[in-house]
């Protein structure tokens, strides 16, 4: 194996880039810090609430935080039938149903996760919403991150990125008790949508992406797409038929061009380039997946965003999978990068 050497600067890129963002995000999709209490959708997903004042969502359109991150909301969502299901219905002995919320035509499920109490600051709670073949919930966090904030920030200035705001840590009252209107807020005004069709869904994640003969369905954030259309819940999973996913789509973060040039420029190092799309990208080496299965991955640079794309597939299907994820690749745009 090739040893790779990364200079300081691309050490600290490396590093700094998984946190370190321009919160350029387009404004169509991100409201300002200062902006009142308004209605907010989880872009490309179903569920939306009302988003309390000096709130908003900075490197995901599905994580809403305060400037100080002290309050942070935050969605989940996926199909009823994937492993998540179970542990978001149920949650596990740390949370306790506290509450049966009525939203009209699903089952939800108000926990509190008792693992911090009795703190005046650290606290979650969190409602679930359930239907026949879909599951989501609204996660609403006080914790007092303020040491973590400083390390952030002093990485971003190290790695020459913008810098966070800074934290203003706990009140006398407590963060609980600070944040408690929001809460209620939040959890108070919870609303489910239709499932928006894919175009939608992926114009609302900032992409565009030419889907046609690839039965193209999102489960949460992450898209799914297979030559051969879905016959049971599991395989719209993906579960049992080659297929190809891009994960994280709610990822709507930048990172500086220059920057994101060098993660290119290191990444390269490491899989075969790619041309002939709107974006540069570059493919790794095969590897064995469970179930007698192989696995290819691309990962695809815009100007300032980045984005994975996975092709899973048995032996007998490897030609015409990685023929589709190479025109998946070449397809791809990032449609808000401004």
């Amino acid at each position: 194996m090739t040893a790779i050497h990364l200079s300081r600067r691309q050490a600290l890129v490396m590093v700094g880039a998984g946190f370190v963002a321009s919160g350029a995000m387009a404004a169509s999709v991100r409201p300002k810090l200062g902006d009142p209490s308004a209605p907010y959708q989880a872009p490309g997903g179903r569920i939306g609430f009302t988003r309390p004042q000096g709130v908003a969502p900075s490197t995901n359109g599905w994580i809403l935080q305060s400037d100080d991150h002290t309050f942070q909301v935050r969605v989940q969502e996926t199909l009823a039938v994937s492993g998540m299901a179970n542990v978001l219905w149920d949650k596990d002995k740390t949370s306790t149903l506290t509450g049966s919320p009525q939203i009209a035509g699903f089952s939800a499920r108000r926990f509190k996760d008792r693992r911090f109490e009795p703190s005046l600051d650290y606290g979650q709670d969190t409602i679930v919403i359930a239907h026949a073949d879909w599951i989501g919930e609204v996660s609403v966090t006080t914790s007092d991150l303020s040491d973590q904030a400083e390390t952030m920030e002093a990485a971003a200035n190290a790695a020459g990125q913008v810098q966070f705001a800074g934290g203003s840590g706990p009140t006398a009252a407590g963060l609980v008790a600070r944040w408690r209107e929001a809460t209620d807020l939040v959890l108070g005004s919870i609303t489910v949508r239709d499932a928006p069709p894919v175009g939608v869904a992926m114009a609302e994640f900032g992409a565009a992406l030419d889907t046609a003969g690839l039965h193209p369905r999102f489960a949460g954030d992450r898209l799914i797409l297979s030559a051969r259309g879905p016959r049971t819940p599991t395989e719209a999973l993906g579960t049992g038929l080659a297929h190809i996913t891009l994960p994280s789509m709610s990822n709507l973060d930048y990172i500086a061009e220059d920057a994101n040039t060098e993660m290119f420029e290191f990444f390269r190092m490491t899989g075969t380039e790619l041309s002939g799309g709107a974006c540069r990208g570059f493919q790794g080496e095969e590897k064995s997946a469970p179930g007698g299965q192989f696995a290819t991955s691309v990962r695809v640079f815009g100007r300032r965003r980045q984005q994975e794309i996975t092709a899973v597939y048995p032996a007998v299907e490897r030609g015409a999978t990685l023929e589709a994820l190479g025109r998946t690749f070449r397809s791809l745009r990032f449609v808000d990068e401004g």
